[in-house]
C-alpha cells in the first residue's frame, strides 16, 4: 500500500474521533475540578515536585529527567481522565494519559494517543495508549524514557492493532489524525 495513501482519514473516523476527544476533554476538565478540592492538602508538594523536574528537564539531559522519573508509577485508574499534572506529581502516579500530559508541561513536544476506529465507531477504549514525543525525537512513555524513534513506526510498534494515532495539543485540542 501506498505510504501517503495509508495516512488518508477518513471523514467519518475523524468526526468520531474529534467527537470523544471533546467529550473527554470535558470529563477530565470537570475532574480536574474535583482534584482541587480532593487533593488541595497536596497542592504545594505537588507543584513544588513539578517545578523540580521542570528544572531537571530544562537542562535538557533526557537520562537525568528518565532518572528523576523512577518514583513515578503507572496504574490503572478507576477513572479515566488527565488530572493535572501537580496531581501527578503529588501523588507519583497515574496512567498514560497523566504520564504524557505531565511530560508535556516539563518540555516542549506532542501528545500522541493510539485508537482503534472502525466503521465511525472508537472501539477498545481500553487499548487507547498516550505517550509524548519530546522536540528531540525521544519517545516517552509511562514516566520512562523509551528511544528515539518516529511516533508513526512507535504507535505500530507498541500496538498492533491500532488503526489511527491522533495528535493532542497540551490543551486537549486534536492537531492531527493519521491512519496506521
Amino acid at each position: 500500500m501506498n505510504e501517503k495513501k495509508s495516512l488518508l482519514v477518513k471523514p467519518a473516523d475523524a468526526l468520531v474521533i474529534n467527537g470523544t476527544a471533546f467529550a473527554w476533554f470535558m470529563f477530565s476538565q470537570t475532574m480536574r475540578e474535583f482534584d482541587k478540592v480532593r487533593y488541595a492538602g497536596l497542592k504545594a508538594s505537588g507543584d513544588k515536585e513539578l517545578a523540580w523536574l521542570k528544572g531537571i528537564a530544562a537542562k535538557g539531559d533526557v537520562q537525568k529527567l528518565n532518572g528523576a522519573l523512577t518514583g513515578f508509577h503507572w496504574v490503572k485508574d478507576q477513572i479515566d481522565y488527565v488530572p493535572d499534572p501537580w496531581v501527578v506529581c503529588a501523588l507519583h502516579r497515574d496512567d498514560c494519559d497523566g504520564s504524557a500530559w505531565l511530560l508535556s508541561a516539563l518540555m516542549p513536544g506532542m501528545i500522541y494517543c493510539t485508537m482503534r476506529v472502525s466503521g465511525g465507531k472508537v472501539k477498545d477504549y481500553d487499548k487507547w495508549h498516550f505517550f509524548f514525543r519530546d522536540a528531540r525525537g525521544f519517545i516517552w512513555s509511562n514516566y520512562r524514557l523509551d528511544k528515539q524513534i518516529d511516533e508513526i513506526q512507535w504507535a505500530r510498534k507498541y500496538d498492533s492493532g491500532a488503526t489511527h494515532l491522533v495528535q493532542i495539543d497540551p490543551a486537549f485540542k486534536v492537531t492531527n489524525i493519521k491512519t496506521l
